[in-house]
């Protein structure tokens, strides 16, 4: 007979070792998971700050209406507002444009512009953009009197998100987000 010691000692060595080994199995799972969300939590910060960055940047178009030089105006508002953990530079282009009542751009009523370049700017920072093709929207052209009516005019950002963590490694995410505002009248 053995010593009731000796067989206690045996099932907790065993249990411990099952536990191990469970453990082991769990944990790349777990750590899969975890990356996960890590991964989900960066990416849905900065589509927050891409849609922080579009309001203020259609917040400052309704503000300038349409005198010559609202465009920086706009591009100016939305760098600002892009904050950390945006990385300025993935910013693929930055679209102003006359909207519909659906929030939808009307027709080539649009001016596009692609990051790289300086714009020029009178009384703000220059901007590092440059506009692509010609202006579809002219700044002068939008109508800001209640005589005439009042556009609707909208900002489009478009942001290449890069994975940071082993589970998204190596993809780029399209964060794209708009937002419309009516200009506000001119007296």
């Amino acid at each position: 007979m053995k010593h009731p010691t000796v067989r206690l000692w045996r099932r907790r060595d065993a249990a411990s070792g099952q536990s191990l080994v469970e453990f082991a199995l769990t944990l790349p799972i777990f750590s899969l998971v975890l990356m996960g969300v890590i991964e989900f939590g960066f990416l849905y910060n900065n589509l927050l700050t891409v849609q922080f960055a579009a309001r203020q940047g259609v917040s400052a178009a309704a503000q300038a209406g349409g005198v010559d030089g609202a465009d920086c105006s706009i591009l100016n508002a939305v760098e600002i507002a892009l904050a950390t953990p945006v990385d300025r530079t993935d910013i693929d282009r930055i679209e102003i444009f006359r909207s519909d009542t659906n929030g939808d751009p009307i027709g080539t009523e649009m001016n596009v512009y692609t990051r790289g370049g300086t714009l020029t700017c009178v009384g703000i920072v220059d901007q590092p953009y440059t506009l692509s093709g010609s202006e579809g929207y002219p700044q002068v052209a939008r109508k800001d009197a209640l005589s005439e009516g009042l556009d609707i005019v909208g900002v489009r950002i478009h942001y290449d998100y890069h994975a940071i963590t082993p589970v998204g490694a190596g993809r780029t995410w399209d964060l794209t987000d708009a937002a419309t505002l009516r200009v506000e009248p001119k007296q």
